[in-house]
């Protein structure tokens, strides 16, 4: 059973909890989902071919024919003489780098690592076990800090640089969608790595789910990003691979698509790198990135892949519209059977995925939707609530939205387990708590 819009189930009274679909980080940086899965095929290429093609009318590889002659960027020293330099230097590592991964050659490795992930179903959870859980980030490092500290998770006086643990065994949920929209991509997945080495040494977990946005990245497909976030990546990891290798030619493998961006989210490495950049021409170099890109459509499962609305990581059909109930009038039914199906236990979805104005609860409180759009780069819904000629305030009705640009308030879903029933709380960033039945959602009316 795949995750659905970047969720995570929760359930009474067996204890359980259900952590579908749960990604680490690697060393190498790449998102990696758990081995459990099984659901193996094809993603469509013709979008990388499209993608590649526009690429290969890309002034950088229109002016990297010019790399394909004996004189490269380094002035008077041609790029074979420098090859020839480096293995002379250190022939070994030369000899292992031509073909090999480059992720080796990325900086801070230890910075980016996260500890193995915690079991997709965790049983017998203690009473008065605390979860909490939010939504998207989107490269957005000050939406991030007020997620962590909304949460009680990251010490309010420590620094987005060296963040501190205060959540002792709490178990936080970041229900994915890290990359894409923001400039400061690599500065969140540092803040998380750190909280989660931390939170294990405490007794607790910081899990990151796969999203949409990360199945993207590992494709090799970076329309959502922004210049900002390409130059982090390339500040921080394409600068070091050129230094590294005396030559910038590894980025012809990639055929002029964000090369540092691609070589960093690759979800594994697929046949042998050409980090010399031995090319005779760019329809040879555009030919080679259309393998590669092939080759990580073949591996990804089909539950992450290909802007499929059928996709667990792309669906919305039980979070839009946006703080209403859903459209689908078949909503229901699929909730109710997926939750029964992983097993009778479990009470609701948590996910992310699609914007709302505040955390809210849909059908029948089974469907909690937690991503607050709380990226500047998101554009944020604000719902007008109408209290005119109602008798009460549980019958104010909910207007249809306004788009604003900016980024929305940070919210976060806590859940403390119980004997009986758990306690459910949306936590708000000004330090208030909001009992979860205020925010249940029937057709129409917010109670």
């Amino acid at each position: 059973m795949g995750r659905s819009n970047n969720s995570f189930l929760s359930g009474r009274p067996s204890p359980v909890m259900a952590m579908v679909l749960v990604a680490s980080v690697t060393a190498a940086r790449s998102w990696v989902p758990t081995p459990r899965l099984a659901c193996f095929s094809t993603l469509a290429s013709r979008n990388y071919r499209q993608q590649l093609d526009l690429a290969a009318r890309e002034p950088w590889i229109q002016s990297s024919v010019r790399l394909f002659g004996s004189s490269g960027n380094d002035g008077d020293i041609s790029v074979n003489e420098k090859n020839e330099n480096n293995k002379k230097k250190k022939p070994e590592i030369w000899r292992a780098l031509q073909t090999q991964p480059l992720a080796p050659l990325f900086p801070s490795f230890d910075e980016y690592t996260f500890p193995s992930p915690i079991d997709d179903m965790l049983t017998d959870l203690p009473v008065g076990q605390r979860i909490v859980s939010f939504g998207d980030v989107h490269g957005d490092i000050q939406a991030l800090r007020g997620f962590l500290v909304t949460a009680k998770v990251m010490d309010p006086k420590s620094s987005v640089a060296d963040p501190k643990w205060i959540g002792g065994d709490t178990i936080c949920v970041q229900t994915g969608d890290i990359l894409d929209r923001g400039d400061d991509e690599l500065a969140c997945l540092r803040v998380l790595a750190s909280l989660a080495r931390q939170a294990k040494d405490a007794g607790g977990s910081l899990t990151v789910l796969y999203g949409n946005h990360e199945s993207l990245n590992a494709a090799g497909m970076f329309h959502y990003t922004n210049p900002g976030g390409n130059q982090e990546i390339e500040t921080d990891i394409g600068y070091t691979v050129d230094s590294t290798l005396g030559t910038d030619r590894w980025r012809l493998q990639f055929a002029g698509n964000q090369p540092a961006r691609w070589a960093a989210f690759e979800p594994a490495h697929h046949g042998e790198n050409n980090n010399i950049g031995a090319y005779e021409s760019t329809e040879e170099v555009i030919d080679d990135a259309q393998k590669r890109a092939k080759a990580a459509a073949s591996t990804m499962p089909d539950c992450l892949g290909g802007g499929n609305e059928s996709s667990p990581v792309w669906m919305r059909d039980y979070s839009s519209p946006p703080d209403k109930e859903p459209s689908n009038r078949s909503a229901q039914a699929m909730i109710d059977a997926c939750l029964q199906k992983i097993g009778p236990d479990m009470k609701r979805m948590v996910m992310g995925h699609t914007p709302q104005a505040q955390i809210n609860a849909a059908l029948k409180g089974k469907a909690w939707r937690i991503d607050m759009g709380a990226s500047k780069g998101v554009y944020v819904r604000v719902p007008v609530i109408d209290c005119s000629g109602a008798l009460s305030t549980l019958l104010c009705t909910i207007k249809p939205v306004i788009s604003l640009g900016g980024g929305g308030i940070p919210e976060v879903l806590e859940i403390i387990h119980g004997e009986i029933e758990d306690e459910i709380n949306i936590l708000t960033v000004a330090g208030g708590k909001v009992n979860g039945k205020e925010r249940q959602i029937v057709d129409q009316f917010l109670f």
